[in-house]
């Protein structure tokens, strides 16, 4: 193996009161105070600082707030789930950009486990693979990375000794994918069990690495003959045959995927020094997962793509490695007329002869989870036509408005409980399911499945606005629309926006009229609706606008004009709801526009990387510049009850106007400014609350000010980061409310301590 030198590395953990949440939801603080520890994430959590997790729906102190989700329960796709074999109850998932989770009982919320991780750092959110010790339930490691494009950063290896309270990194050369095709795939990274501090991670484009050090220092396998391929999906099971050795000693034989249409199974009888094709091992299609059953026989599903957007063909073999032998034991085999693949495998490990898997972007009849009992000779199918029930476990939203719950999108891991073999979950592009009564499908009858995503929240969120009256909250999100909240803590029961268009991009209300609400979506001509009624219902742009829809979009205080900017297109704007559009004369193409929140027909803009405001006073219909601004603006925000009052958020800090955006100045002591919001004013105070997500003092965090800036409390901690943040509003009824929207971990919201 070559050395690659990468091993933990140290940093100075920064005074802060760091908080440890326990499972209880009980709380330990410890204040720390300038001394040299183990990295968790350069410029993130500290060994030393408690890297404490966010418990769902539990009051839990995390700088100057107490943080909670707004309940909306799933929304992404949870990638892999892995009960621990050693400890009933105890299952980690892992996610695609939302990090990681664990749950300590069935009756337990799932605790997010790398909130730590911030915007510098929001790349590791990406879990690629997720490895537990199976002789001690307290270790567990994850792959993290999200991408391997030339922009994306390299990827990392974390362990944790406590059950993922705190983490120590260990940086890797190469990069990582978790977003990327195949990323359910797996499991990638692997503990020996006979050996614990031997490891192996199968890479996308860098061949096999491993460690003897219990994840501390890794070297790639130079031994291992594949060391990727052009489709960066590379290396995606790792099985250890523990049988072939003994505890104490590292394991003989070991088995690696690759996701090649050619030979894509390797085979060491040798712990790893040399490697093998298996000899008679069918061709032509991807291998996706592989697990060994107790009785040697080793079950293998196959795709003809990597996943998860297509997949046309696939199949399930079966190797017997005491015999040598493989055969074809395909539940259902696709056809030109219903094609698909097969995605996730998984074996009950109390009866190696029962096994469970599922198909993969089966389009045309859905997906269909298969069980049999007799080691692949005849299978039982399970779906909601067939021996299965589902319920939306408290999240109405995945009925997507009707009548029955979406179940079978993405069937990316499917795992039968080790201590409990009634016991089963498999996870989709939404969440995750559960079942407790897996084995009445035996007898005929049909199991009942949940929809298990309470504490698991993964949406990417675009834009929350919280209007003056009505609904606390307004949400616009990936993938599932966008919600009204009026309770915080519940998943609103009339689900996610309607009509659905899928990623809602951006929403704006009418300030004096904040029951006038506005959003905009991509993928459908019209790329916009209205909603009368804060958000409960809304009706269709009757004409598209033009451009490639998605983008902003900003309303005029008094309701009467809307202004859309498709991505990168030129800003158009509507005085009749959307019947005709007119280009705003003036702006150039990708603008960003606002609305004044005083001032009705008053409208600003600005372009990122440029230094002009543009302002219209005749409801959009055109813009004259009327002064600079600092270049690397991010984000405008006008005050609501104070016409002229702009504060604009740069890289080069934070910038306020009292004379409509004329002149700037400069707010000592930010030096970076990411996102701003407004909230309610402070008791006897007459300027709205301040928030920003930014560098103040040489410190990155969530801040607020109660006196224009003067001076910033600092509402988060580096325990509490939420991967990166794109969007940031105050409550305008209740002080040191805030709102997060995050890259990955839904909507967070803080209260003062």
């Amino acid at each position: 193996m070559t050395d690659s030198h990468q091993q933990d590395q140290p940093h100075k953990c920064p005074a802060d009161d760091s908080v440890r949440s326990k499972d209880d939801g009980s709380i330990a603080v410890a204040t720390r105070r300038g001394f040299m520890v183990t990295a968790v994430a350069a410029a993130a959590a500290c060994s030393g600082c408690a890297a404490a997790p966010l418990p769902a729906h539990a009051d839990v102190p995390g700088g100057d707030c107490i943080w909670r989700n707004v309940a909306i329960r799933g929304g992404g796709f949870v990638t892999g789930i892995i009960p621990h074999p050693a400890r009933a109850g105890l299952v980690y998932a892992r996610t695609d950009v939302g990090g990681a989770y664990r749950r300590i009982s069935p009756d337990s919320p799932w605790i997010p486990m790398t909130d730590w991780i911030g915007r510098n750092d929001a790349n590791l959110s990406g879990i690629e693979s997720l490895a537990l010790d199976p002789t001690n339930p307290d270790i567990v490691y994850l792959a993290a990375g999200m991408y391997t494009q030339w922009w994306a950063p390299k990827g990392a290896i974390l362990r944790s000794a406590d059950q993922g309270k705190t983490w120590l990194q260990a940086p890797l050369p190469i990069k990582l994918g978790g977003n990327e095709p195949g990323r359910f795939s797996g499991s990638r990274l692997m503990v020996d069990p006979n050996f614990p501090a031997r490891l192996f991670f199968g890479s996308r484009s860098d061949g096999l690495w491993g460690s003897d050090n219990g994840a501390r220092s890794w070297r790639r396998v130079d031994s291992f003959p594949v060391i990727g391929d052009r489709d960066a999906v590379g290396l995606v099971s790792v099985v250890f045959d523990a049988a072939s050795g003994r505890p104490g000693a590292p394991t003989p034989v070991i088995y690696v995927a690759v996701s090649t249409h050619r030979q894509n199974l390797f085979v060491s009888p040798d712990a790893g020094r040399t490697w093998k094709a298996v000899p008679g091992q069918p061709v032509g299609l991807r291998p996706n997962q592989a697990v060994l059953a107790a009785d040697g026989r080793l079950y293998i599903s196959y795709g003809r793509q990597p996943g998860p957007n297509s997949m046309t063909d696939g199949a399930v073999w079966c190797f017997d490695t005491r015999v040598r032998r493989w055969e074809d034991i395909t539940p259902l085999h696709p056809s030109p007329h219903d094609q698909f693949g097969y995605g996730t495998i998984c074996v009950d490990t109390g009866h190696p002869d029962t096994i469970m898997t599922g198909t993969f972007c089966r389009w045309a009849h859905g997906d269909t989870l298969f069980r049999s009992a007799n080691a692949g000779k005849s299978w039982l199918p399970i779906n909601p036509r067939q021996h299965g029930t589902w319920t939306d476990g408290g999240a109405p939203w995945i009925k997507w408005h009707h009548n029955t719950v979406s179940a079978m999108n993405w069937i990316g891991s499917l795992q039968i409980d080790p201590h409990d073999s009634n016991t089963a979950m498999y996870t989709t592009g939404c969440g995750l399911f559960t079942t407790r009564n897996l084995t009445s499908v035996d007898n005929g009858g049909k199991c009942e499945w949940i929809f298990d995503c309470r504490g698991l929240e993964e949406t990417v969120v675009n834009k929350l606005i919280s209007p003056p009256r009505g609904p606390h909250l307004l949400s616009t999100v990936y993938d599932i629309d966008g919600f009204r909240h009026d309770d915080l803590r519940q998943s609103p029961r009339a689900g996610m926006f309607n009509p659905s268009f899928g990623s809602n991009t951006d929403i704006d209300i009418a300030e004096h009229e904040p029951e006038f609400a506005v959003r905009v979506f991509g993928g459908r001509n019209t790329h916009g609706a209205i909603s009368h009624d804060a958000g409960r219902s809304w009706k269709m742009f009757p004409t598209g606008i033009p451009g490639n829809g998605g983008g902003k979009v900003a309303v005029c205080a008094a309701a009467k004009s809307i202004i859309c900017v498709p991505d990168a297109e030129v800003p158009h704007v509507t005085t009749d709801a959307g019947r005709s559009w007119r280009r705003c004369a003036g702006l150039p193409g990708g603008s960003i526009v606002l609305a004044d929140r005083t001032h009705a027909g008053t409208f600003y803009a600005f372009g990122k990387g440029q230094s002009r405001l543009w302002v219209s006073r005749n409801g959009g219909e055109s813009f004259t510049a009327i002064g600079n601004i600092p270049i690397g603006a991010n984000e405008c925000m006008s005050v609501p009850g104070l016409p002229g009052h702009l504060w604009l958020a740069g890289d080069g800090g934070l910038f306020f106007s009292i004379n409509g955006g004329e002149s700037f100045h400069r707010v000592a002591g930010v030096d970076q400014a990411y996102n701003l919001g407004w909230g309610k004013a402070a008791p006897g105070a007459n300027y709205p609350a301040l928030f920003l997500v930014g560098v103040a003092a040489g410190r990155y965090g969530f801040y607020r000010s109660d006196n224009q800036g003067k001076r910033w409390r600092r509402i988060n901690d580096f325990s509490h980061q939420f991967f990166y943040i794109n969007t940031i509003c105050g409550d305008p009824r209740v002080f040191g409310r805030v709102y997060v929207g995050t890259s990955g971990r839904g909507i967070l919201f803080g209260d003062s301590a």
